[in-house]
């Protein structure tokens, strides 16, 4: 599951040359929402036709490390 947090700040102006910590500072979370993507009921069986045929199966994917561990299992 992917966890998105839904945040503002307040403030007097827009600051072009402000970095990414500042930005991220003092904010008040108004929202969170999770999203579940479910594997398809094919996938198992397909992933251990591959096995059986020799072949290897790998996950490519740009999640951080924990979420790609999670969703491989």
């Amino acid at each position: 599951m992917r966890t998105l947090l839904l945040a503002y700040r307040e403030v007097d102006g827009c600051d072009e040359n402000e970095d990414v910590e500042n930005i991220a500072k003092n904010l008040t979370i108004i929202g969170m929402v999770g999203i579940k993507d479910p594997l398809r009921d094919e996938i198992p069986h397909a992933v251990a036709q591959c096995r059986e045929a020799g072949v290897v199966v790998r996950m490519i994917t740009g999640d951080n490390p924990e979420t790609a561990k999670a969703i491989a299992k």
